[in-house]
């Protein structure tokens, strides 16, 4: 990636992916080789954080919001990965928390580029990193990392995805917040669905995902749940068992991960 002059007489700067001198397509499931492999950022005059906040906007909030401070994400600009799990954090009263991932797969992390964060959170689900940053839930990114079609499911058209990972949300007792921020993740998902006419929806088993994606917490949680919806173009023809789902039981210091993954 580095800075271009849109050509048009002004000097508005945006950022363009370079095919060529590319270290972020090289290093993509590496987040330290990413901070340690700067080059063609330096070079672009821009910081690591302007890239990546301008990155995460245009990827948080679609192409009509490509922009942070005065930097602008060209359309051409295609996104490290589009799999962003959200982890909250509800403790019984105010406490610090620190979080490190433990596999090499992390390609980001909001709101810090680091494997290893810590901050306080609140009841209420709030985070406070330092300077004065705050939070409503952790988002990381992670690539190469590949999931199977788990045994049971649901086959529901493309149109009615939503739909249905609406009423599991709502079975899994998902308060608002969490709900509308995996339907955000939903609408991102369904862009690699388009023009698919029937889709396997389920949830990918909670040990895989632990197995595959595994973070430590101090202090541990009483409660954990990482609920990863998995979706696949299928044949109508499919039918799978549907899984039973029971509400999330919020006991004591609760951590919930919420997360997107398409199949290719």
């Amino acid at each position: 990636m580095r800075a271009a002059d849109y050509g048009n007489g002004v000097g508005e700067q945006a950022i363009y992916w370079d095919t060529i001198a590319n270290s972020l397509a090289e290093h993509r499931s590496n987040l330290d080789a990413i901070l340690h492999n700067p080059t063609p950022l330096s070079d672009a005059g821009l910081s690591n954080e302007t890239i990546w906040l301008a990155r995460r906007n245009s990827h948080q909030l679609g192409i009509n919001s490509r922009t942070y401070g005065n930097v602008q994400l060209d359309s051409r600009c295609r996104f490290i990965t589009t799999i962003s799990p959200l982890i909250y954090f509800y403790p019984l009263t105010s406490m610090n928390i620190g979080l490190t991932f433990s596999h090499d797969k992390v390609s980001y992390v909001d709101p810090y580029l680091s494997k290893k964060v810590s901050f306080t959170a609140e009841p209420s689900g709030t985070l406070h990193f330092g300077n004065n940053v705050t939070r409503g839930r952790l988002h990381y990114e992670y690539t190469d990392t590949t999931f199977a079609r788990p045994q049971h499911g649901w086959i529901v058209s493309a149109n009615n995805v939503g739909t249905k990972v609406a009423d599991v949300a709502q079975k899994l007792a998902l308060n608002q917040q969490e709900t509308q921020d995996l339907m955000k993740e939903v609408e991102r998902a369904k862009l690699d669905l388009q023009g698919t006419q029937t889709v396997f929806v389920g949830l990918i088993n909670e040990a895989t995902i632990a197995q595959k994606l595994p973070f430590t917490l101090s202090p541990q949680p009483t409660t954990l749940r990482r609920v990863h919806f998995y979706f696949e173009p299928v044949s109508a023809q499919l039918s799978p068992i549907a899984p039973a789902i029971s509400p999330i039981i919020r006991t004591g210091f609760t951590v919930i991960e919420l997360g997107t993954y398409v199949a290719e």
